[in-house]
């Protein structure tokens, strides 16, 4: 019988002590590898859970959980684009942005597809 695992071992990156940093003054750690820009409850979860397995450090809308302020630059990007508020994302801003992450997957990543294969 396999046992339930609990949450810190689901999602240890909630647990992980870190110091914030803000977006504009990260820069890219790891190449970005692996885009699987699909929406929410197509298998997102599984995908990032599998890549984390591999050591590829992913993003997924679970990583917003432990960088709440992020959530602030998101959506200057999704007004930029959408909205026509602010220039679009250059690459300097999603390396700062996802500077951590060699992987991305789900929203709210998921609207750029275009954006972050150009770059």
């Amino acid at each position: 019988m396999s046992r339930t695992l609990s949450l810190q071992e689901r999602h240890p990156e909630l647990f992980a002590e870190h110091a914030y940093v803000e977006p504009a003054k990260r820069k890219r750690k790891v190449k970005m590898e692996v885009l699987c820009l699909s929406y929410m409850r197509t298998g997102t979860a599984s995908m990032y859970a599998a890549l984390n397995v591999l050591n590829i450090p992913c993003f997924h809308s679970f990583s917003l959980l432990s960088r709440i302020p992020d959530c602030k630059t998101w959506s200057a990007a999704l007004d930029a684009k959408f909205f026509s508020r602010g220039s679009p994302f250059t690459l300097t801003q999603w390396d700062q942005l996802l500077s951590d992450y060699a992987a991305i997957t789900d929203v709210p990543a998921t609207p750029f597809a275009e954006d972050l294969i150009a770059a």
